[in-house]
């Protein structure tokens, strides 16, 4: 009797090793902003930020750290973590996906070329931009046609700190344009006159952007694999979740 206890014990210690064995968590390598997707500063750390904690937990996967890092650092940060960790949001480019998993899309967004109001009509498309300085804060891309005429030397980037320095540029015309999508209408707002003064000329392009994790980290691949299991049943729709509709 007593060795069927025992073995009752056992086989129940095994079980409760098992259950614990087959929990996840997941760290996030985040930059400390970039509104309204991710800010360490509100209560949420961002809408997509919560939204990917909604997904991570309907497939048993929890937070673990939110690592705070410029966002250069946040996406190297991922091959070198002691635990497996995941950035967001990133956009496709050949170069990254040779050392990170890609997730499925998280959501597609059009990105604008914006202008001073008064401008508006001078600027109808990229043949207007020719010569143009074009302002791009720091940590983001430039894809598309503007990426090209960047690297042919037809416009030329101007990279400032943050997205509101880029818009501060444009108001004092030390900057032809901004480069941005909806994600600059926080930051307008804190430019004096801003609403009034800035417009959206024409559409540059559109975005698309994903979870990322490093390839060489053990456990990448099966994160990416749990989260795109959770994705296929919810939707990231950045005008509900981020309330861009109410702008």
């Amino acid at each position: 009797m007593r060795g069927l206890k025992f073995s009752v014990i056992l086989l129940s210690m095994g079980m409760g090793y098992a259950s614990a064995q087959t929990q996840y968590t997941v760290d996030y390598a985040l930059g400390d902003y970039y509104y309204p997707y991710v800010n360490q500063h509100e209560n949420n750390k961002g809408c997509l930020t919560e939204f990917v904690t909604k997904v991570f937990k309907s497939q048993g996967v929890n937070l673990g750290e939110i690592k705070w890092l410029p966002w250069s650092v946040a996406m190297k940060s991922l091959a070198y973590g002691a635990s497996p960790s995941v950035s967001f949001p990133w956009s496709y480019t050949k170069e990254r996906a040779q050392k990170y998993l890609y997730s499925d899309a998280l959501y597609t967004k059009s990105a604008y070329i914006w202008v001073l109001t008064d401008d508006k009509q001078s600027y109808i498309d990229f043949k207007s931009l020719q010569g143009a300085k074009v302002c791009v804060p720091q940590g983001y891309g430039a894809y598309g046609k503007l990426a090209d005429m960047f690297t042919q030397k037809t416009a030329t980037r101007i990279t400032a700190l943050t997205m509101q320095d880029c818009f501060s540029q444009l108001k004092a015309k030390r900057v032809t344009a901004v480069y941005a999508g909806d994600d600059a209408l926080e930051n307008i707002a804190h430019v004096k006159d801003g609403v009034s003064l800035f417009t959206k000329a024409f559409v540059a392009d559109q975005q698309t952007h994903y979870l990322i994790a490093a390839k060489d980290q053990t456990g990448s691949a099966k994160l990416i694999s749990l989260f795109n299991n959770g994705l296929k049943t919810m939707k990231f729709n950045p005008d509900l979740y981020c309330n861009f509709d109410k702008q």
